[in-house]
């Protein structure tokens, strides 16, 4: 799997397996969808494969390790990511302390293979204090050829024991450069450069929002959101896009729509500093932390997602409106 953009951290992570004294935990760092868990698989791929050093973390595809490690087959590997919620249609939205619990057992059997055992957990915020207590025991006392990667968007969501036992590298956003390398790299070809460049712009650096934003025809949405701020009195309009962005199998369309909502709203603000005394600049910060608390009570909770968008444009036509 190719990872574009982290040469520099790349290469922190070589450097630790070369130098003889590897650490038993990482924590990598980032925002979403710049290639976290991508980095987090090619060094567990490189450590299981048995090597120590090299140009690179690469492992050919065709060799046994990286075929199992792709299968989810590996017998030293385990990984631990939130799941698919069937009855719910959604994404879960933590990773079970139960599943925590299981890593130390894992860790303390005998590798297969000869060389490390290994634990992934993408997303590790996304364990609540159980499972992070979990996980810290075991880094409080680490079995031998065992190590953990986990990653997670900010350390802060993390416990502050996890996170002074683990070595820790930061990926930075994306350039339009390397999204574009991406874009090209996964086939990624809107119809005109235009196109390209606008989901670029609105990606923000991230590599998981510019394909998110392409499969869902960002542009259109985007559009239908600012005709409706240019007229947020018209209910109908508010009807066909909120049942536009909703519905069972809608989650990453709706996580879309709300990302470029967000998105224009976070511009605004940033606009509205840069004017002095701007009288909207009240009205969207107050908006901001409604429609934050809505999000946020929308991925709790098994709520309906045509209601959370309507009452989320109703706050919206009102902060607009004064």
């Amino acid at each position: 799997m190719r990872l574009i953009g982290h040469e520099k951290a790349e290469t922190q992570m070589l450097h630790a397996a070369s130098g003889g004294r590897l650490p038993h935990a990482w924590l990598i760092t980032g925002p979403e969808g710049v290639g976290k868990a991508t980095l987090a698989f090619r060094f567990a791929r490189f450590l299981l494969s048995g090597r120590k050093s090299g140009p690179s973390l690469d492992v050919p595809r065709e060799e046994g390790t990286a075929r199992l490690v792709s299968a989810g087959a590996h017998p030293d590997l385990m990984v631990l990511e939130r799941a698919f919620d069937e009855k719910k249609g959604r994404m879960q939205q933590d990773i079970p302390a139960e599943a925590a619990r299981g890593i130390a057992g894992f860790l303390h059997l005998t590798p297969s293979q000869g060389g490390m055992r290994t634990v992934i957990v993408d997303g590790a915020g996304c364990l609540n204090r159980f499972g992070q207590n979990a996980l810290l025991k075991i880094l409080e006392e680490p079995p031998e050829k065992s190590i953990l990667i986990l990653t997670c968007e900010t350390a802060g969501m993390l416990l502050p024991t996890i996170r002074s036992r683990c070595r820790m590298v930061k990926l930075a956003p994306l350039n339009a450069g390397q999204l574009r390398d991406i874009a090209k790299a996964e086939g990624l070809a809107p119809e005109n450069a235009d196109q390209l460049d606008f989901l670029i712009d609105i990606a923000e650096g991230s590599a998981a929002r510019l394909f998110r934003y392409a499969v869902h025809d960002a542009g259109a949405l985007y559009n239908r959101w600012l005709d409706f701020v240019k007229d947020p009195g018209n209910r109908l309009a508010r009807l066909q896009l909120a049942e536009a962005c909703s519905g069972r199998d809608a989650e990453e369309k709706f996580n879309a729509f709300l990302d470029l909502v967000f998105l224009w709203l976070r511009r605004a603000i940033l606009a509205g500093t840069k004017e002095t005394a701007s009288p909207a600049l009240i009205p969207l910060l107050k908006l901001w932390d409604g429609l934050s608390e809505r999000a946020r009570a929308a991925g709790q909770g098994n709520l309906d997602r045509k209601a959370v968008l309507l009452d989320m444009m109703d706050a919206s036509a009102e902060a607009l409106a004064a």
